[in-house]
């Protein structure tokens, strides 16, 4: 046989795309609904802590503002996922309320909760050499995989949290509305403004 003539003809995207039969399934928003509470009760991924006032000396509410907006951008540039960036933000809030840095480590811890997310729930995870060049060089690359195990060994490998994003799909599968596109477009832009503005 030609190996010439086998082929795949499915499309590749670097977007993943929405499952209706998934989403449509009321497990998954009752599993979703369980998983909260649980994080809830337990304050595993639900961040209850004031961290400015009780883990953190340098570190400031605009400081994380200017963080977000940061990182908000990089995704926009990068073309990520809308649950790339939320899932960051929860990761840095996450890490601030247990570890104490300095100011001059914010936009590294940025950068690596960046990685850590894409690398999680992309199909293609955001580059390191990528991160390094929307720092302006101030990290390196030894910075970035330094701090990466630090984060997750902080986090003790907890990284699969249910953040709001995930609510959308199997919320809207169950609404009989018109352009679902826009309003899923538009969830995802009120998530991400609400994650900039702790």
């Amino acid at each position: 046989m030609d190996s010439s003539i086998l082929w795949c003809g499915e499309m590749v995207s670097s977007v993943s795309q929405e499952d209706p039969v998934l989403n449509g399934d009321p497990r998954v928003l009752q599993q979703l609904i369980k998983v909260e509470r649980m994080n809830g009760k337990n304050f595993r991924h639900i961040n209850t802590r004031c961290y400015f006032k009780e883990a953190q000396e340098e570190v400031q509410p605009y400081m994380r503002r200017t963080l977000t907006k940061w990182m908000m951008e990089v995704c926009e540039e990068q073309g990520t996922e809308e649950i790339i960036f939320p899932l960051a933000v929860s990761y840095v809030d996450r890490f601030l309320s247990c570890v104490r840095i300095r100011k001059t480590q914010l936009q590294l811890l940025g950068a690596v909760c960046l990685l850590i997310a894409s690398k999680l729930r992309q199909c293609r995870s955001l580059t390191v050499d990528a991160l390094i060049y929307y720092t302006d060089y101030s990290v390196t690359t030894r910075d970035i995989t330094t701090w990466e195990l630090l984060v997750l060994s902080s986090l003790k490998w907890d990284m699969a949290s249910v953040i709001a994003s995930d609510f959308i799909d199997p919320l809207l599968s169950r609404l009989n509305v018109e352009r679902e596109d826009v309003i899923r477009r538009h969830t995802h832009t009120f998530i991400a403004l609400c994650a900039t503005g702790k």
